[in-house]
């Protein structure tokens, strides 16, 4: 089966693929992902951070989980198939080598490079220098890249697509060896690639428009090959303003920097020459959000300190690449627009489960994805705040049931750090999304989660939560503040024929996973 490929451009896209990682370890994507961090800031925090997430998923998702689980029936020798995983099911950047690919793409200048030299201004006819500089400021000439292009799409446009098209051909490069994976597949049919960044920033603005044009324009003898660049569906995300950042102090108003304040001006622009020139995408999604929260307590144009709080846009920006990986009508000739709003009658509903920005050919699959977010939900709140440190501290997995019933073979004894591994990624899921209900209280709320209960840390307080953690219109959860034991009793009841895996933590992970899924079924009277 053929491997989604996701590029994330900027700071703006790689906060994107922390929400795609996310869904992902939920089991939202299906099929295997290829995701490439284009970002000439070589230090960008918010980069990293997708990165080091990424890691972290991969580890997990190697844990591997049975593949064709039964249940032992309580009475007599039958048993009764069970889903199969659903968390942590996609690969990401699994190469056909058996080898992980590099997620992220730099810059090849030296750090010190100014634009200037980028682009050999010392050598052009005078006539030519005249000519740039109604363009280029001299700060813009003296600008050097070691924390990106920094709000300048001007410069950003012409420095992306020289570097690009310099690495696109360097054996080793992760965009070589993105472009090779993409080739293996597009070999056996056609392949989708879905794109996202900003239209108001530097990389993002610079990229978007780039990244098809690159593809569609290697030479003949590129390891993409002419033939198969023509089944290749493009898909982005163009994400406009969604959030704020203080301004610009006085030292850096005289040196190229970031203003979010006028992220609204360059979007207009951005799109104006969008509609003039248009990116050759088949299918684009256009994302913002009417109010725009401060996400960053400083203003930071690029490198480690550019570590920005997550929103909900970025929930939507990873929900339109599902959207566009799912939908099974995509082709490589057309020009579609996505948009959603959340207005009925002249009203903001707000952002709602109701209303997520997809597809409404794809309702069972709307009520697929409300449901896995929900399991994980729940999943990540179980064990973090109430499971792990008893794990850890007592070993108390030893006198379960569902432990002497399943771990015959196993044992999570060898694996203290497998389960830690997984705690902490589950702990960085939770803060991430209370993350995203500060930023979206700003804007009115976000009725999705009962955003308190990721501030809760108190044991009995989160026991009174487990079971009330999502916000629907319909009946109240019939297990509100007993969904402690409730899960646990599914899980002391849960025995499969055979664990058919060595790794005791994916078994586990598994086991667990199939006792909230039960739990939840219940809880919120799924039919």
């Amino acid at each position: 089966m053929a491997k989604d490929y996701v590029i994330g451009i900027g700071g703006t896209g790689a906060r994107c693929v922390e929400a795609l990682t996310y869904l992902a370890a939920a089991g939202v994507f299906q099929n295997d992902l290829h995701i490439l961090i284009v970002d000439s800031d070589r230090s960008n925090g918010n980069s990293d951070t997708a990165k080091q997430l990424v890691e972290s998923y991969q580890a997990l998702q190697a844990m591997t989980q049975p593949p064709r689980p039964e249940r032992k029936r309580m009475l007599g020798f039958s048993s009764e198939k069970l889903p199969p995983p659903a968390l942590f099911r996609a690969s990401i950047n699994q190469g056909s080598d058996g080898r992980r690919l590099q997620i992220d793409w730099h810059s090849p200048n030296d750090s010190s490079v100014t634009f200037r030299r980028l682009i050999n201004y010392q050598t052009l006819p005078d006539p030519l220098k005249k000519h740039l500089e109604l363009f280029y400021t001299q700060a813009d000439l003296d600008m050097t890249m070691e924390e990106g292009y920094r709000g300048r799409t001007n410069v950003g446009s012409v420095a992306l697509k020289q570097d690009l098209e310099s690495t696109a051909a360097l054996e080793g490069n992760s965009l070589r060896r993105f472009l090779e994976e993409l080739n293996r597949d597009l070999n056996t049919g056609p392949a989708r690639l879905f794109v996202i960044g900003s239209v108001f920033g530097g990389t993002g603005a610079a990229g978007l428009p780039t990244i098809p044009a690159l593809i569609n324009n290697l030479g003949d003898d590129s390891v993409l090959a002419p033939g198969n660049r023509k089944k290749l569906i493009f898909g982005s995300a163009m994400m406009g303003p969604y959030f704020a950042f203080p301004p610009p102090d006085d030292a850096q108003e005289k040196h190229p920097g970031t203003d979010s304040t006028q992220h609204a001006v360059a979007t207009q622009a951005a799109l104006l020459h969008y509609a003039h020139v248009p990116p050759d995408y088949d299918r684009s999604y256009l994302h913002g959000a009417p109010q725009r929260p401060q996400t960053n307590e400083q203003n930071v144009g690029g490198g480690t300190q550019q570590k920005n709080k997550p929103h909900y846009a970025e929930i939507m920006a990873a929900l339109s690449a599902w959207d566009f990986f799912t939908r099974p009508d995509a082709r490589s000739d057309e020009r579609l627009l996505h948009y959603a709003d959340t207005y009925k009658g002249g009203e903001d509903e707000g952002a709602r489960w109701a209303n997520l920005p997809l597809s409404l050919t794809l309702l069972p699959q709307r009520k697929l994805l409300t449901r896995r977010l929900v399991v994980f939900t729940t999943f990540a709140y179980f064990y973090h705040r109430l499971l792990h440190q008893r794990f850890i501290e007592n070993r108390e997995y030893q006198d379960m049931l569902f432990y002497g019933h399943n771990f015959n073979r196993l044992s999570l004894d060898q694996e203290i750090g497998q389960l830690s591994a997984l705690n902490d990624f589950l702990d960085g899921y939770i803060n991430w999304l209370r993350q995203i209900g500060e930023t979206g209280a700003e804007g009115g709320g976000l009725p999705f989660f009962l955003w308190q209960a990721f501030s809760a840390y108190d044991r009995s307080l989160s026991g009174g939560h487990l079971g009330n953690l999502m916000t629907f219109e319909g009946p109240p959860p019939r297990h509100a503040t007993d969904g402690f034991d409730e899960i646990r009793r599914r899980l002391e009841h849960l025995t499969l024929t055979k664990p058919e895996t060595n790794s005791a933590t994916g078994l586990f992970i598994y086991l667990l996973w199939q006792a909230v899924s039960e739990f939840c079924t219940e809880n919120y009277d799924w039919k």
